[in-house]
């Protein structure tokens, strides 16, 4: 299940074939389901939603699918949300979506196929592909509007900061930290400012924070949950938040 915040409504994306996309309204302390909506499966593949991501306009939201496809999605108020098929080919599910503005409106896209795409919303086009040697879990925005953080299932090098004008060659950062097992899929770190923070797929309740100024070294590492895998980071001013496997909550000082 995936979900975006717009002011008090929230996105709810669902892997099941019927209902998979649901529009909830936060009202006092209870949330409130304003409609439920089906995103056609394309082909016989597997149906649902796999990422939701939020929109420049108010009530639209971009989808990502277990069947490989993107979609917009757009509703005025009181009419249900329709979806877009966007012209985004992947061959495999589609794991992360990132909307940016680098001189114009475009959507970033990961997938479990080992690339990126840089789609370009107004003219309906790719304008860019990105191909790795390892699939694409999540995708973050950077100080600059041309660059990308990405994280990626590796042992050693979980971490790329992609130029997204560019050739896909090679990256312009490539950082990270030695481990066991393989970067996983629901894992997510938080980036603010030049300031990088991410937990692993370890059991050591860790989250390490880099300067991506100098990624040389890890800059400052956290022992969170002890024996516990610690699953989500996000900044929140002075403050990180961190959540664990097991849904406990830490909070630490970064300053």
């Amino acid at each position: 299940m995936r979900g975006c915040f717009d002011l008090v409504e929230l996105v709810v994306g669902r892997t099941g074939d019927v209902g998979q996309v649901s529009l909830v309204r936060l009202q006092g302390k209870k949330l409130v389901e304003i409609g439920c909506y089906k995103n056609t499966p394309q082909g016989d593949r597997k149906s649902g939603i796999s990422v939701i991501c939020a929109a420049w306009q108010p009530r639209s939201f971009f989808t990502g699918g277990y069947d490989h496809s993107i979609s917009l999605w757009s509703s005025a108020d009181g009419e249900a949300p329709a979806p877009t098929l966007l012209a985004i080919k992947h061959s495999s599910a589609v794991h992360a979506l990132l909307p940016t503005q680098d001189g114009g409106h475009k959507l970033l896209s990961g997938s479990a196929d080992c690339s990126v795409s840089v789609f370009d919303i107004p003219s309906g086009r790719v304008t860019n592909a990105l191909k790795l040697s390892n699939t694409i879990y999540q995708l973050h925005a950077t100080e600059s509007p041309f660059c990308t953080l990405l994280e990626i299932g590796h042992r050693e090098f979980q971490f790329e900061v992609r130029d997204h004008r560019l050739a896909p060659v090679q990256p312009v950062l490539r950082f990270g930290y030695p481990s066991v097992k393989v970067h996983g899929r629901f894992t997510r770190g938080a980036v603010q400012g030049h300031r990088f923070a991410c937990g692993g797929s370890e059991k050591d309740g860790t989250v390490r924070v880099w300067d991506l100024r100098n990624t040389s070294e890890i800059q400052r590492a956290i022992p969170c949950f002890p024996g516990r895998k610690a699953t989500q980071a996000e900044f929140d001013r002075e403050r990180l938040l961190v959540c664990s496997d097991d849904n406990q909550l830490a909070f630490w000082q970064t300053v």
